[in-house]
Parts: structure tokens; C-alpha cells; sequence
């Protein structure tokens, strides 16, 4: 793995303070003799309120040695993988991009993956804590195909842009090699580019980059897999294509200064465009904007304890129109019952509330989830003022939180992604519920929301 990431160095030098993203998942490093590292984000850079007003209007950059990335080859890879995995891995086209699921024997989700189809290979893109145990139960289906599976991560890192203006950048940033061009990604679909910087330290040209779109924040969002070697001076060379000279501010500049013409780039970079304004962000600027767009997370809203009728996103990562794979029996057997033992929804908070927004409440995860007596009308009863009494203690809970923000998009008010029951028996249908939701320092200990 590429852990730690080739930019940490430069973030520290800044005076970014980085935090360990996670633990190890259990069971990851089973039979290894030490457990694999953990990588270290920056939630904030400079301050979240820019980040996040650059995400939504303009453009960000982001660290993500959180992600991790298999190389699948050999001449039955894409028949391996459509046996495997819970897509259509054999109507992808190269250059086409879809999310899928690796189950296991019980249906239960191993690993959230991102399956790239390029020409010669297929990448699959997924968290650092899954890859270790995804390569080896992949492997141990490889009887006597022509398929290797290799775990690239230490070669390759990954950065992603988000933002509206992206396609500017990347159409100054990025020359095409193979597929569209970076600027011109449609949704879902991947190219190979070579940014301005991707030179060896020999003088000669990296491989080149893999770029896809995927949109998790409902704006146009581009990943990068840069080699590690070149990693560092295409982040840099973004940053001074994309950084505002008509709106000079002090980030992203302070990561500048590690090596090159700095000067002479930055010039060139404002000879491009003046109009990216391209801001550093950290992950609680995108935290909020995926959740904004209902976008649930592996290992963060669902787990390999679920099913992928539970995750929120089975029509997703699920075709139900190819033949058997691992874990299929299960789905197809809980796709005929017509419903799940619970479901991902996304909550609003009822009340509008007022005052500072470190003082307004908000449901923490693994806060609880009770039914709410009344129906959800569009109206904040006038006796609860948008509370509730405290649950009694017999009352069985329908849910729990899992990720929760104060929403800008939304007034500044809680909203939540939280695993509940389904209203009725034989039906998923979840909209204009009303629920309660545990939460500390508010009268009766509950606030209302309504599922959306």
C-alpha cells in the first residue's frame, strides 16, 4: 500500500493537522504478521466553510490514500469477474466504469469495489481495509484460469477533484492517451491521461494516469490514479493550474515549495484559466456534500455484516439479469421475499433550529431510532416543537445512525443516513416516515425527523 501517502510530507510541512482514517478492519490481516497501516486524512485544511462553498461553486482537490486498487489480468479475467462479483462485469465496455459488490459464501458484502475496464486489464478500486482480504479470497477461486490478481496500491496513488469546474482543469491539466478526454468524462466512464509532471526522476514519462468520473457529491467529481513516483509533482502542477491569481488567498499556496520552477508554473497556470479557483479540502468538506446527496459509504454506513439489500445502494452495485456468482442464492432468495430485515434511508430534522451551529444539535452515529406515533405531515406539532418525549425503556428501537452533518444545503439543519426497519412487512417503502432520533442535549433527549 501506499501508505503513508507520497503527499503527507507536504501537508505537514503546511501545518495540516492529519488523523488516522479508521482501524483495521477485523479479520483483514488474519495470518499476516503485522496489520496493514492505517492512512491519515486531513478533515480540514484551512477552514470547512471555503472548502465546502469550493466543492459546491468552484473546484476542490483531495487526498484519498484511503482507497486502494487491484490489478485483475490474464485472458479470462472479464469471465472471472462476471462469476465473481454482483455486475454484469461482461457487458462492460473498456473505458466503462460500474460499482458492484464482492459477497461472500453467506451473501454478506467482503469489499464495495469499483470495477474500471480499460483495454488490457481490469482495475478494481476499493478501500485500503478491504483490499488485503478481496485479493486473497478472489485468488482462492483461481482454479486453472488464466487470471492474476495483484494488488498495485504501493505503485499507484489516488487524488480526487470535485467541484464544477473540473472539466476546466483537467482539460488544461491532462492530455489523453487512450479513451475521452479527462475534460470531457461522462459519468461513469474512465480514460488514460498523462497530467502536466508525470516524469520519472530519469527524465523519462510515467505510465500514464487513470482518470475516472464518479459524482458522489451531485457535482462533477474525477478521480486520479497517478504513479507514486509522479504523484507529488502533478498535485502540485494542479494546484498551480487551478489556484485563483484574481482571488489570491492563503490556501492551497502554503503546500507550494517542494522542488521545480515554481514561478515559471505558476504563470503558466495563470495563463490557462483564472476562473478554476481551485481550493484544497479535506474529508469533512466532502462528508457533508455526499451526504447532502444521500451517498451512503462502505465501512461507514454499511459493513460486511449487512446484506446488499440493506445497503441502500443494491440497484447500485446488483444486476439481477446475469447468471450466478458468490453470495447469489442469498440475494436472489431476499429478493423474492420483497423485503429486508432493515434499510438505509436518509433523515431530515423536522424542526428548523436556531442559534450558533456549534450549539444546534446533532444525532451522533449510532445514535437510536424509535417510531414516531404520529404520521409525518410537513408540520411541526405544536406541543413537540420539534422534540419528543424520552422513549420508554421497554421501547424497542427501529434504528441506528450512521453518518450525520449539519447540512448547509439544507439551512443548516441535522440530516442523517440511518439503517431502520421497514414500515410494514413485505415493503421497503420508507418516504415521509417520521421518526424519532436520540440525541444528546436536546429536551427529551429525541429530535423528529422525516425520512426523504
Amino acid at each position: 500500500m501506499a501508505i503513508p501517502s507520497p503527499l503527507e510530507a507536504m501537508y505537514v510541512d503546511a501545518g495540516v493537522t492529519l488523523v488516522p482514517f479508521g482501524t483495521s478492519r477485523p479479520g483483514s490481516d488474519a495470518g499476516r504478521e503485522q496489520p496493514p497501516p492505517v492512512p491519515k486524512l486531513a478533515l480540514v485544511v484551512e477552514a470547512l466553510e471555503l472548502e465546502y462553498a469550493a466543492l459546491r461553486k468552484t473546484c476542490v482537490l483531495m487526498d484519498e490514500p484511503q482507497r486502494a486498487l487491484l490489478e485483475v489480468t490474464g485472458g479470462d479475467r472479464i469471465e472471472f469477474l462476471h462469476r465473481m462479483l454482483t455486475q454484469d462485469v461482461k457487458a462492460m465496455r473498456p473505458f466503462e466504469v460500474r460499482r458492484s459488490f464482492w459477497l461472500n459464501r453467506k451473501g454478506r458484502i467482503d469489499a464495495d469495489v469499483v470495477i474500471v475496464a480499460l483495454a488490457d486489464r481490469v482495475l478494481l478500486d476499493l478501500p485500503t481495509f478491504s483490499a488485503a482480504s478481496a485479493i486473497d479470497s478472489l485468488q482462492s477461486y483461481v482454479i486453472s484460469e488464466d487470471v492474476s490478481i495483484r494488488d498495485v496500491s504501493a505503485s499507484w496513488h489516488r487524488f480526487t477533484l470535485h467541484g464544477p469546474t473540473t472539466p476546466t482543469l483537467l482539460a488544461s491539466l491532462v492530455e489523453s492517451v487512450e479513451g475521452a478526454s479527462a475534460g470531457t468524462l461522462e459519468p461513469m466512464h474512465a480514460c488514460l491521461g498523462r497530467p502536466q509532471g508525470s516524469m520519472r526522476g530519469d527524465g523519462s514519462r510515467s505510465e500514464p494516469s487513470v482518470l475516472f468520473r464518479e459524482d458522489l457529491a451531485a457535482v462533477h467529481g474525477v478521480s486520479m490514479w497517478v504513479p507514486v513516483e509522479a504523484a507529488e509533482d502533478i498535485f502540485q502542477r494542479a494546484i498551480e493550474m487551478g489556484h485563483s491569481h484574481a482571488h489570491p488567498g492563503r490556501a492551497p499556496l502554503p503546500i507550494l515549495g517542494q522542488g521545480g520552477n515554481i514561478g515559471v508554473r505558476a504563470e503558466q497556470g495563470k495563463q490557462v484559466n483564472d476562473s478554476i479557483r481551485l481550493r484544497l479540502a479535506g474529508w469533512h468538506a466532502f462528508n457533508i456534500a455526499r451526504l447532502e446527496a444521500g451517498v451512503p459509504l462502505f465501512l461507514l454506513d454499511f459493513g460486511p455484516d449487512l446484506l446488499p439489500h440493506e445497503s441502500g445502494v443494491l440497484k447500485d452495485r446488483v444486476s439481477f439479469k446475469k447468471g450466478c456468482y458468490l453470495g447469489q442464492e442469498v440475494v436472489a432468495r431476499m429478493e423474492s421475499r420483497g423485503h429486508s430485515k432493515s434499510v438505509l434511508v436518509r433523515l431530515r430534522a423536522v424542526e428548523s433550529f436556531k442559534g450558533e451551529l456549534q450549539d444546534r444539535p446533532l444525532p451522533e452515529a449510532g445514535a437510536r431510532v424509535w417510531e414516531d406515533a404520529k404520521p409525518a405531515t410537513g408540520v411541526v406539532p405544536e406541543e413537540t416543537s420539534g422534540t419528543s418525549v424520552v422513549p420508554n425503556v421497554d421501547e424497542t428501537p427501529i434504528g441506528r445512525v450512521t453518518s450525520s452533518v449539519l447540512s448547509p444545503m439544507c439551512g443548516s439543519q441535522p440530516i442523517a443516513l440511518a439503517s431502520i426497519k421497514p414500515m410494514a412487512k413485505g415493503s421497503d417503502t420508507m418516504q415521509g416516515r417520521r421518526v424519532r432520533v436520540e440525541c444528546i442535549g436536546v429536551p427529551g433527549g429525541t429530535i423528529l425527523m422525516d425520512v426523504e
